[in-house]
């Protein structure tokens, strides 16, 4: 157990014993990172159509402050409490932008 320690330390997991065998697991405590998850409580209602096409607008660079339309600003509240966009239309040209945690998790 001692020698795969190493290689799976270099990708960022531990070896950890329970009572039903061997587990793997993170190396780093993700206890925060769920606790912001659960406070979300967004699993079960998922993303629907509207939020999502804002968010491809968004995505895309279409959508700008003017583009606020009265039914956008629903789903704009919503992204932004969500995490997912970023209020930046004062600093980019007038944009909603992608959160940085959201592109990491889309990996751009």
């Amino acid at each position: 157990m001692e020698e795969a320690a190493g290689p799976l330390a270099a990708v960022g997991l531990v070896i950890h014993t329970a009572s039903s065998g061997l587990l793997l697991r993170p190396a780093v405590d993700l206890s925060e990172t769920q606790a912001r998850l659960d406070a979300l409580q967004d699993d079960d209602e998922g993303l629907t159509q509207g939020p999502a096409r804002v968010l491809f607008a968004s995505y895309m660079g279409k959508l700008s402050a003017t583009a606020d339309r009265q039914d956008h600003h629903f789903y704009l509240g919503r992204l932004h409490n969500l995490g997912v966009l970023v209020d930046d239309r004062a600093s980019n040209g007038g944009r909603h932008d992608l959160s940085s945690d959201f592109s990491f998790c889309l990996d751009f």
